[in-house]
Protein backbone atom coordinates (compact mmCIF):
# COMPACT_ATOMS: atom_id res chain seq x y z
CA UNK A 1 0.00 0.00 0.00
CA UNK A 2 2.81 2.41 0.80
CA UNK A 3 5.20 0.96 -1.77
CA UNK A 4 7.42 3.25 -3.79
CA UNK A 5 6.07 1.39 -6.85
CA UNK A 6 2.45 2.29 -6.08
CA UNK A 7 0.69 4.03 -8.97
CA UNK A 8 -0.02 7.57 -7.89
CA UNK A 9 -0.78 9.26 -11.21
CA UNK A 10 -2.90 8.31 -14.21
CA UNK A 11 -0.86 7.24 -17.24
CA UNK A 12 -1.80 6.44 -20.82
CA UNK A 13 0.71 4.27 -22.70
CA UNK A 14 3.26 4.88 -19.95
CA UNK A 15 3.06 8.67 -20.08
CA UNK A 16 1.48 10.86 -17.39
CA UNK A 17 -2.02 12.03 -18.32
CA UNK A 18 -5.03 13.70 -16.79
CA UNK A 19 -7.83 11.75 -15.16
CA UNK A 20 -10.32 12.43 -17.98
CA UNK A 21 -7.96 11.14 -20.68
CA UNK A 22 -7.20 8.01 -18.62
CA UNK A 23 -10.91 7.29 -18.06
CA UNK A 24 -11.68 7.74 -21.76
CA UNK A 25 -8.83 5.36 -22.69
CA UNK A 26 -9.97 2.78 -20.15
CA UNK A 27 -13.53 2.99 -21.55
CA UNK A 28 -12.18 2.44 -25.06
CA UNK A 29 -10.20 -0.62 -23.93
CA UNK A 30 -13.35 -2.06 -22.33
CA UNK A 31 -15.46 -1.35 -25.44
CA UNK A 32 -12.85 -3.02 -27.65
CA UNK A 33 -12.98 -6.13 -25.45
CA UNK A 34 -9.28 -6.00 -24.67
CA UNK A 35 -9.59 -5.99 -20.88
CA UNK A 36 -9.52 -8.97 -18.55
CA UNK A 37 -10.70 -9.21 -14.97
CA UNK A 38 -9.24 -11.34 -12.20
CA UNK A 39 -11.56 -11.52 -9.23
CA UNK A 40 -10.68 -12.56 -5.72
CA UNK A 41 -12.12 -15.07 -3.27
CA UNK A 42 -11.53 -12.35 -0.64
CA UNK A 43 -13.63 -9.79 -2.50
CA UNK A 44 -17.39 -9.58 -2.03
CA UNK A 45 -19.75 -11.46 -4.33
CA UNK A 46 -21.04 -8.10 -5.54
CA UNK A 47 -17.54 -6.84 -6.42
CA UNK A 48 -16.68 -9.99 -8.36
CA UNK A 49 -20.06 -9.85 -10.12
CA UNK A 50 -19.52 -6.21 -11.13
CA UNK A 51 -16.05 -7.00 -12.49
CA UNK A 52 -17.40 -9.97 -14.45
CA UNK A 53 -20.17 -7.81 -15.95
CA UNK A 54 -17.63 -5.11 -16.82
CA UNK A 55 -15.18 -7.33 -18.73
CA UNK A 56 -17.52 -10.14 -19.81
CA UNK A 57 -17.78 -13.72 -18.55
CA UNK A 58 -15.32 -15.04 -21.15
CA UNK A 59 -12.61 -12.62 -19.97
CA UNK A 60 -13.17 -13.06 -16.23
CA UNK A 61 -11.32 -15.34 -13.83
CA UNK A 62 -12.61 -15.91 -10.31
CA UNK A 63 -9.10 -15.89 -8.89
CA UNK A 64 -9.64 -19.36 -7.39
CA UNK A 65 -7.04 -22.08 -7.74
CA UNK A 66 -8.03 -24.79 -10.25
CA UNK A 67 -8.67 -27.36 -7.50
CA UNK A 68 -10.85 -24.94 -5.50
CA UNK A 69 -12.75 -24.01 -8.64
CA UNK A 70 -13.50 -27.69 -9.40
CA UNK A 71 -14.64 -28.30 -5.81
CA UNK A 72 -16.91 -25.25 -5.90
CA UNK A 73 -18.42 -26.41 -9.21
CA UNK A 74 -19.08 -29.85 -7.66
CA UNK A 75 -20.80 -28.31 -4.62
CA UNK A 76 -22.95 -26.09 -6.82
CA UNK A 77 -23.86 -29.09 -8.99
CA UNK A 78 -24.93 -31.09 -5.93
CA UNK A 79 -27.01 -28.19 -4.61
CA UNK A 80 -28.60 -27.59 -8.02
CA UNK A 81 -29.12 -31.16 -9.24
CA UNK A 82 -28.66 -33.32 -6.14
CA UNK A 83 -31.05 -35.97 -4.85
CA UNK A 84 -32.73 -33.59 -2.39
CA UNK A 85 -33.47 -29.90 -2.78
CA UNK A 86 -31.35 -27.47 -0.81
CA UNK A 87 -33.03 -26.13 2.29
CA UNK A 88 -34.59 -22.70 1.94
CA UNK A 89 -34.69 -20.33 4.93
CA UNK A 90 -38.26 -19.73 6.10
CA UNK A 91 -39.90 -16.58 4.87
CA UNK A 92 -40.07 -14.00 7.68
CA UNK A 93 -43.68 -13.07 6.87
CA UNK A 94 -44.98 -16.63 7.08
CA UNK A 95 -42.83 -17.92 9.91
CA UNK A 96 -44.58 -18.64 13.19
CA UNK A 97 -43.21 -16.96 16.29
CA UNK A 98 -41.28 -19.38 18.47
CA UNK A 99 -42.16 -19.54 22.18
CA UNK A 100 -39.52 -18.32 24.61
CA UNK A 101 -37.14 -20.95 25.93
CA UNK A 102 -37.83 -22.11 29.47
CA UNK A 103 -35.54 -23.23 32.25
CA UNK A 104 -36.10 -26.99 32.62
CA UNK A 105 -36.07 -26.92 36.42
CA UNK A 106 -38.15 -23.82 37.17
CA UNK A 107 -40.26 -23.44 34.01
CA UNK A 108 -39.38 -19.71 33.96
CA UNK A 109 -38.57 -18.02 30.62
CA UNK A 110 -34.85 -17.65 29.90
CA UNK A 111 -33.24 -14.54 28.45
Amino acid sequence: MNSDRRIRQAKVQGKPSGREEAVLRAAAILREGRAIGIGSPRASVETNYALRKLVGAERFSSGLAEKDSRLLAAVLGILRDGPAPAAEPPCAEGAEQQPAAEDRQTGNPTA
